[in-house]
């Protein structure tokens, strides 16, 4: 490798990881800041405590009242400069950190909304092409692949007390034992409530059927931009043949600020 490439990656690489790197910069510039402002006041002291000596065997003790902050300032304000500089330096690392990070995450909302009119515009195709009926049967069959690929393990199936029919959630891949019939109505009484508010969040459906709460389930759902919450049912069997019925969302959670 030549300088010329060696020099490439080393600057791509840091482009890549510049978010971490001025946060790591940043957090070092607090920390250098304190020590600095510690270090600037001791001397800052010293330095005053002299004056202030020197003051008091020219003058009188008396008149020692007479000097302002300002005076104070005059004498000492260099002693500050590093700490000073240290700290808008580590400004500037934070707020470059951020800039940073929320462009990327505009570019990223972008992609996956380019992306998704993309498939949509392909899967509206394949619809066209061979019909609602192979279309719905090619969707089961991917289904049942995945779920055989990732069988349920009967002690990390979520009980949630609402009924014993093997549930696989299409979104975090986690099994659980539910009622039919209640996740149709819930997913009903979501499409009605989501006219209301404006948006559903994943994690206000999990809570409704008996599910944990995800990480990003506050930040993803659906809105009253993408219409209702499309949804439909496969059903299929696990490797030990048990019956398993997978709810499938024709419509992903998105990002509800995108």
């Amino acid at each position: 490798m030549n300088l010329k490439n060696l020099a490439d990656s080393i600057g791509q690489t840091l482009i890549r990881n510049s978010p971490a790197i001025l946060t790591g910069l940043a957090t070092a510039g607090v920390v250098t800041t304190a020590i600095l402002a510690v270090k600037g006041h001791i001397r800052a002291s010293s330095m005053w405590n002299e004056y202030v000596e020197e003051y008091d065997q020219q003058y009188d003790l008396k008149s020692i009242p007479d000097l302002t902050i300002k005076d104070r300032l005059t004498l000492t304000w260099k002693c500050y400069i590093p700490s000073l500089s240290v700290g808008g330096a580590t400004i500037c690392c934070i707020v470059g950190a951020h800039t940073v990070s929320s462009r990327r995450q505009a570019a990223i909302a972008s992609l996956y909304t380019a992306t998704d009119v993309a498939f949509r515009e392909y899967k509206s195709k394949i619809v066209e092409h061979i019909g609602d009926r192979k279309e719905s049967r090619a969707n089961d069959e991917i289904v049942a692949d995945r779920i055989r690929k990732r069988p349920p393990v009967e002690e990390n199936i979520i009980h949630t007390g609402d009924g014993d029919s093997l549930c696989w959630d299409s979104v975090s891949g986690r099994y659980f034992y539910s009622n039919i019939e209640k996740i149709k109505q819930t997913l009903n009484k979501l499409n009605d409530q989501l006219f209301d508010v404006g948006f559903i969040s994943l994690n206000d459906y999990y809570a409704r059927v008996g599910l944990r709460r995800v990480e990003l389930g506050d930040l993803v759902g659906w809105s009253d931009k993408t219409g209702v919450i499309a949804w439909r049912i496969s059903t299929t069997l696990t490797e030990g043949d048990k019956p398993c019925v997978a709810i499938l969302f024709q419509i992903q959670p998105k990002h509800l600020q995108t």
